[in-house]
């Protein structure tokens, strides 16, 4: 966040997301993820040193908006596991997941901060 102002190609200053990535088959446990702060841009040419370019597919998500600290994030996680996907017919389709931060962020240990967390989902196949 703090290097926001050397992406030249930023669409939308006031919008920033997190990228959380988990590889096949990812166990807690004993599996780290990835986790990336960005920006949408209208280019990857030009990235600032240290830096990457990923490209998040389109995709039909299903959208959790909380209100607090990063930690409440949890929360939004294990309602979507053991609930959401159970009372629905989606499954999760990929492998990551975006965090939203707006304008309604606050950054991540205010208690009034809003944050979206979209999955990636598709339809449950009936048998």
């Amino acid at each position: 966040m703090d290097r926001k102002e050397e992406i030249v190609m930023c669409n939308n200053d006031k919008e920033m997301f997190g990228l959380c990535t988990d590889p096949k088959n990812y166990n807690p446990d004993t599996d780290v993820f990835e986790y990336f702060i960005g920006v949408t841009v209208s280019s990857c040419e030009s990235i600032p040193e240290g830096m990457v370019y990923r490209k998040i597919p389109a995709n039909t998500y299903v959208n959790f908006t909380f209100k607090g600290t990063a930690a409440n994030a949890g929360s939004v996680h294990s309602y979507l596991y053991s609930t959401w996907l159970r009372e629905n017919e989606y499954k999760l389709c990929d492998l990551y997941n975006l965090e939203i931060y707006g304008e309604e962020f606050k950054g991540p240990e205010s208690e009034e901060s809003i944050t979206d967390i979209c999955f990636p989902i598709s339809a449950k196949i009936s048998q």
